[in-house]
């Protein structure tokens, strides 16, 4: 396959690192009762698939290789929900969002942001991942709660 690709002088990255991605997510279905062997056998793929499109992605006129970084993750959640591996789906959903940062963040910089542009932007996301974290703490604050008056009137039925 790899002599066939030299010989045809394709040199589009990921014909050759597709194969070797999609061997290590079936060597991993494989491997399915060793546990610590197929995490990282999955690893290996999600790194064989993912970060060489990643890395070229940000070569000036290489544009391509971030969809296809993209796609790649997209892929590998699609694999880890297919066949029930909390590891691709993790690990997938960590490459597109890092994939699409590091193009927004790429973007801005060249786009010239003052400091006083970027102190605007990383306040937006210290307000979202505040609010996030507060409304998942209110939201297990107030099962607990329920979970006490539960408890408590169940209680006090008792003494009735």
């Amino acid at each position: 396959y790899y002599m066939t690709l030299h010989k045809n002088q394709i040199t589009t990255l990921e014909f050759f690192t597709l194969p070797i991605g999609v061997g290590l997510v079936v060597l991993s279905v494989l491997a399915a009762r060793e546990k610590a062997w197929r995490r990282l056998v999955e690893v290996a793929a999600l790194a064989a698939l993912f970060l060489p499109s990643a890395a070229f992605s940000f070569l000036p006129g290489q544009d391509v290789h971030a969809l296809t970084a993209l796609i790649l993750a997209l892929a590998g959640i699609v694999t880890g929900m297919a066949l029930q591996r909390r590891v691709l789906i993790l690990g997938g959903t960590i490459a597109f969002v890092s994939e699409v940062l590091a193009k927004a963040v790429h973007w801005l910089v060249l786009q010239g942001l003052t400091g006083a542009h970027w102190g605007m932007i990383l306040g937006g996301f210290m307000i979202v991942a505040v609010g996030l974290f507060e409304s998942r703490k209110l939201a297990f604050v107030r099962d607990r709660a329920m979970r006490l008056k539960g408890s408590v009137q169940e209680y006090a039925a008792r003494w009735k």
